[in-house]
């Protein structure tokens, strides 16, 4: 009996070492994946607003209005939640078209 107890002891702890083992593994994969996609993330995002700011500087004033059309879109939503107007998608969608316009030059 005592040699049968210690027998499942010993496979209950190699048990508890390979699952542990799995998880660890498990773990540092998931890690590794999650760094990858960080960097490259934050590699996508750095490249983006290296853009943006290149095309203010050349372009201030196209900007300028992008920036205020932006406003008025935003503000228009905001205000547009209560009041469910039927101006809003109309002018919400001219709105983004031309600010993909700008961007698109």
């Amino acid at each position: 009996m005592v040699t049968s107890s210690r027998g499942t002891q010993e496979k209950v702890s190699e048990t508890q070492e390979k699952v542990s083992e799995a998880t660890s593994e498990a773990m540092d994969q998931t890690k590794q994946g999650l760094t990858e996609a960080y960097d490259k993330t934050s590699k996508a995002v750095n490249a983006t607003y290296d853009q943006a700011m290149d095309y203010g500087r050349g372009h201030p004033g196209q900007l300028t209005l992008i920036a205020f059309g932006s406003g008025i879109a935003i503000g228009l939503l905001l205000a547009s939640v209560n009041s469910r107007s039927r101006l809003m998608p109309t002018v919400t969608n001219a709105l983004t078209e031309v600010a993909t316009e700008f961007f698109r030059r």
